[in-house]
């Protein structure tokens, strides 16, 4: 008997030992997750993606040079002449999604964000949760969507104590731009900048996608990474939009499409980090 039990148990033994090396061969691969094991040889499924977080900043400039842009400053248009001086310039960033390398995407859930240009800062919208890996394009909306438009009054950053909220029937504004200008008849000019459907006047909702020019977004765990824009607030009044015929805009309608194409092709992407 013990001839013959022997080499059973020896060979027991061996089927053992080697099915535990499979196991320890096998294990998260992805290098992105944060069980990555080196050691792994097959992936198991067991991966854990940790989010990070992606900062969008804008860097407001003025004209066809790109020059500097300041509030409470005079600055010539390019185009008109016109003179212009702004106090308030505030607009909404929503439905931010990100493409990955692989050719998904990921999007921001509740992605609604009121940029305020105030003086001598850089306003930035900060992502959260970002998937790590890497990005090669980015897509997001000036303005609202319809949705929200008729969704009433809401929190955070669509709340109407913002003042970008007209009513019901007519939605949020997704750009207001105000200030002086002794080329407008009252020395003032105020757009406010909406529409989210041709049924109820006009649709001034644009998205615009930007690629990062060949280079890609590296999003690593720990955060860091950034879109750095350059945003032309001069571009409103492209196409040869005079103040002194067009000091306001205050509904939707043909010029709040006009001038919200004009200011969605004022963005470009400078740079990433």
């Amino acid at each position: 008997m013990k001839n013959i039990f022997q080499p059973m148990f020896v060979a027991l033994v061996a089927i053992a030992a080697l099915s535990l090396t499979g196991c320890k061969k096998e294990g998260c691969t992805d290098e992105n997750a944060s069980n990555y094991n080196p050691d792994a040889k097959k992936d198991d499924g067991s991966c854990i993606f940790e989010g990070s977080t992606v900062a969008l900043k804008f860097d407001h400039r003025w004209g066809n040079t790109w020059g500097p842009f300041s509030m409470n400053e005079d600055l010539t248009h390019p185009g008109t002449q016109n003179h212009i001086n702004f106090t308030t310039l505030n607009y909404y960033i929503s439905n931010v999604k990100l493409k990955n390398a692989d050719g998904t995407w990921w999007t921001e859930n509740e992605s609604y964000h009121l940029v305020k240009v105030t003086e001598n800062t850089v306003p930035q919208i900060v992502l959260e949760g970002v998937p790590l890996g890497k990005y090669t394009e980015i897509s997001y909306m000036i303005g609202v969507d319809s949705t929200r438009n008729v969704s009433g009054a809401q929190t955070g950053a669509l709340s109407p104590s913002h003042g970008m909220f007209w009513s019901w029937t007519t939605g949020y504004i997704f750009i207001k731009a105000e200030g002086h200008s002794n080329d407008a008849p009252m020395d003032f000019f105020a757009y406010h900048i909406g529409g989210f459907s041709k049924d109820v006047g006009g649709d001034a909702i644009r998205i615009n996608n930007q690629t990062f020019n060949g280079e890609e977004l590296n999003v690593r765990k720990g955060g860091g990474a950034s879109i750095h824009f350059l945003v032309n607030a001069a571009r409103l009044w492209h196409g040869g939009i005079q103040i002194s015929n067009t000091p306001s805009v205050h509904m939707p309608g043909q010029m709040a499409e006009t001038m919200a194409t004009n200011f969605s092709e004022g963005f470009i992407i400078d740079h990433l980090h």
